[in-house]
């Protein structure tokens, strides 16, 4: 409303600068002086080597396309959302970001949801629900936008349940696939994101490519992520 587009890089810049002073003055380290002692950077060919290793471990690969189809579907929200909502469905420019940080919201309220389960049922478990729930949530989506529903409420409650089931689907694929890992976990996170911001970018891609005028690639990308991770989740 008040700044052009170029403050979307200024603010990025300002959270950076936040995000680097709370790790300068804030952020404590965890590593034991003792131990410091002994960690040195290590050559190319044995980080490489802990990768290979760490790829070897179907447990690791399964969860991390587990995630990282998850993620597909959320970066094909992110690329597809704003014609579909501005473009399809009249959304003025101004109140974009409410609906987007509507569905937002529900992915951070199912990660709190989802820590407090945690209490009492296993990681896996709630893996298990978070992916059922995302793939009945992103096949209503598909659904609503195979038919072209005139009205945006359908589109908003399947978009809220299908984002919101990844606040039970992001932390616990992470949590598994690195549980694994002690001396690695650092090459392990490190794969961990490249496939997820990896696949993330092919689904985005993609609802480009696909582009027809509808929101129908946006539900086809998103529904295929969600497909896709549940059987990565049962091989």
């Amino acid at each position: 409303i008040w700044l052009d587009w170029r403050w979307i890089f200024g603010m990025l810049a300002v959270f950076g600068a936040g995000c680097f002073l709370a790790v300068l003055f804030w952020l404590p380290e965890t590593l034991s002086p003792e131990t410091a002692r002994f960690n040195r950077a290590l050559p190319w060919r044995a980080v490489l080597g802990d990768f290979r290793g760490i790829m070897r471990n179907r447990a690791f690969v399964a969860y991390g396309l587990t995630g990282g189809c998850s993620f597909a579907a959320m970066f094909a929200y992110i690329s597809g959302s704003p014609f579909v909502l501005m473009n399809l469905y009249g959304v003025a420019v101004e109140h974009f970001g409410l609906y987007f940080g509507a569905n937002a919201l529900s992915f951070i309220v199912c990660s709190q949801i989802n820590a407090r389960l945690l209490r009492v049922h296993s990681p896996r478990r709630l893996l298990d629900f978070g992916v059922g729930l995302f793939i009945v949530g992103t096949t209503a989506l598909m659904i609503v936008v195979w038919v072209g529903s005139e009205s945006l409420l359908p589109l908003m409650a399947t978009l809220t349940v299908s984002l919101g089931a990844l606040g039970f689907i992001a932390a616990n694929t992470t949590a598994l696939a690195l549980s694994t890992f002690s001396r690695e976990a650092g090459a392990a996170s490190a794969m961990l994101g490249t496939m997820q911001l990896g696949v993330g970018a092919i689904a985005a891609t993609l609802v480009g490519l696909l582009h027809d005028g509808t929101a129908v690639p946006l539900g086809m990308v998103i529904l295929g992520g969600a497909l896709t991770a549940g059987i990565a989740l049962k091989s």
